[in-house]
């Protein structure tokens, strides 16, 4: 049976309830500060920014270049046709995956993309 790490909200949220069950003189002190704590994780998690403007281009533009090829291309072959990080390509490719957008195959380690 494998149990999973806590995430660090659910560890301040034990600790949480140790410190208010606690006698300790700083014991709301302490409470109040794992309170804000956990207010910031939870904004944090909140808050999704929007995809700069670059990123957007490398969406575009792979988008583009795989329309052109008609054939199945690497992260790495989009990322030099458009003159990008073979990181920005990839991340670029991802989201074009999860919009439906584009096809990821994989083949063993080779993975390829397609419209």
């Amino acid at each position: 049976m494998t149990t999973s790490k806590p995430t660090q909200r659910e560890m301040f949220v034990r600790t949480l309830a140790l410190v208010t069950s606690s006698d300790a003189p700083d014991a709301p002190a302490c409470a109040d500060f794992i309170a804000g704590r956990i207010a910031a994780l939870d904004r944090k998690r909140s808050t999704k920014s929007a995809p700069k403007p670059e990123t957007l281009a490398a969406r575009t533009d792979a988008l583009d270049v795989l329309t052109d090829a008609g054939t199945a291309m690497t992260a790495t072959e989009v990322a030099n046709a458009i003159d990008v990080s073979v990181q920005r390509a990839t991340a670029a490719l991802t989201a074009l995956v999860e919009a439906g957008s584009v096809t990821r195959v994989q083949d063993g380690k080779d993975v390829t993309f397609t419209v």
